[in-house]
């Protein structure tokens, strides 16, 4: 047990080891969630300043950049022609409420030997589930040559929902999926596939419908829960105080 004597004479704060420690381990963690969500803010900050600069400066093309890695979250223009027979629908997709797909297309660069994906907007999903949507590629101006620009997003390295082999054996087009890998998808093309996703600029009068946030989670909403998780970090030390000092106080009184 430790006690402490407080200023103002007549009470001390009294708490045992166990619960002295089980206070400091919980107090951690809430302000350790407090900063993540700060430098999470932080970070979405960076995203929304990098797309900022990127607007002003205007698309540029791919072989300005020194690494792929340069690329994301830059404005980019490509040109070269899609394969419309080779088309990935991402499932589970909400856009203005409404469940649906979106839709994924590969692009053969003009200039390269590689494949670049296109995210090319939203198309809702049928009530059955077995039903894919009927696409008319070409009536949504994508077919023959393309000059278009879009944001670059990185693809991070995903668990797959289908195996390599299984995408291989059965390349089903359109091909449903849960997310984009690369290196699944790689063995239905003969060329090699970019390791990125281009979301096609909102303003170009192909595909479809689609809007392209820098962040699904604002920096305000970071900061607002920064904000609760430091706050529950001080009203629960007030409170182990608080249950102290009472508890002293009324025995000091009984005695």
């Amino acid at each position: 047990m430790m006690q402490f004597d407080l200023p103002g004479g007549g009470y001390q704060l009294q708490l045992s080891w166990w619960v002295l420690l089980l206070a400091i381990l919980l107090a951690a963690l809430l302000l350790r969630l407090g900063f993540w969500q700060l430098s999470r803010a932080e970070f979405k900050q960076s995203l929304i300043a990098t797309a900022e600069k990127s607007v002003e400066a205007g698309a540029r093309p791919l072989d300005s950049f020194a690494n792929d890695a340069d690329m994301v979250g830059q404005t980019v223009k490509i040109s070269g022609r899609f394969l419309l027979d080779q088309v990935i629908l991402l499932d589970n997709q909400i856009w203005q409420k409404r469940v649906g797909y979106q839709v994924v297309l590969p692009l053969q660069l003009a200039h390269s030997s590689q494949i670049q994906l296109v995210n090319i907007g939203f198309v809702p999903a049928s009530l059955q589930r077995a039903e894919l949507p009927e696409l008319d590629l070409a009536a949504v101006g994508l077919h023959g040559e393309q000059s278009i620009q879009g944001r670059i997003k990185s693809l991070q390295q995903q668990v797959m929902v289908l195996s390599q082999q299984t995408i291989a054996q059965h390349p089903n087009w359109p091909l449903r999926l849960q997310t984009l890998d690369i290196a699944a998808l790689q063995p239905l093309f003969t060329n090699p596939l970019r390791s990125d996703l281009l979301l096609l600029d909102q303003q170009l009068p192909i595909g479809y419908p689609r809007e392209w946030p820098v962040t699904t989670v604002s920096v305000e909403k970071h900061q607002a829960y920064a904000f609760q998780w430091f706050s529950m970090a001080l009203v629960f030390i007030a409170i182990m105080l608080s249950v102290g000092v009472t508890k002293t106080a009324r025995e000091s009184h009984e005695s």
